[in-house]
């Protein structure tokens, strides 16, 4: 996939391989111009571990560090974070009478609500397939939007080639562009559970900002 991050006005862009695995497992490896891994990040839900390959150096910390917040969004718990990557969408807890559905031009909103939080789903009139997801806090302002586009299908699964995550309160904006996908391979947790390279040193992921 390719991705491009922008955060508190800067912005980045990289190729790289991602593997995901509900409920909260992700591998992302950043490749260079050349195709050459150039920065690993492996995450178990619990820990992240990091993986510089040019610099020779490896982290290791709490996955919800907010030291990574150039890489990864901070207020995003693992969990929704792979599955909206992985072409899903969270959906906040909400009561059935507290519900609506109304159709618009060549969609379908859903809107649901759950303690003074309201999320709107927008849904395409055929296909059903989700478009964009806004979630507002207590205050009426949206703390997360989420747009998917370009769904293809690959291996019979129906998903988005192109998802971009925005959160308004980090100055977060992730775009991802999916090239090709594979489903359902069968991949152990260990993966996720990056080891460091012989010889080199393991480094406090707290002491540092990425």
């Amino acid at each position: 996939m390719s991705s491009k991050i922008k955060n508190e006005g800067e912005k980045r862009s990289s190729t790289q391989l991602i593997l995901l695995k509900k409920p909260a497992f992700l591998r992302l490896d950043a490749l260079t111009p050349f195709g050459q891994p150039a920065l690993t990040v492996a995450t178990d839900g619990d820990m992240i571990f990091l993986y510089h390959h040019t610099k020779r150096r490896y982290f290791a910390g709490m996955a919800k560090s907010h030291h990574l917040s150039n890489i990864l969004p901070t207020s995003l718990s693992m969990t929704d974070l792979t599955l909206i990557l992985s072409g899903g969408i969270p959906i906040i807890d909400f009561d059935d009478s507290m519900s609506s559905v109304d159709r618009g031009d060549d969609r379908y909103l859903l809107t649901v609500r759950k303690g003074g939080l309201r999320e709107e789903i927008l849904f395409h009139e055929m296909t059903l397939e989700p478009m964009e997801v806004i979630i507002y806090d207590l205050e009426d302002k949206v703390i997360l939007s989420i747009f998917m586009d370009g769904f293809k299908t690959f291996e019979t699964m129906r998903r988005p080639t192109k998802i971009k995550i925005i959160l308004p309160g980090e100055s977060y904006t992730l775009e991802v562009k999916y090239l090709d996908m594979i489903f359902n391979s069968i991949v152990g947790t260990d993966f996720f559970n990056l080891e460091p390279p012989e010889g080199i040193l393991v480094e406090n992921l707290n002491n540092h900002m990425f």
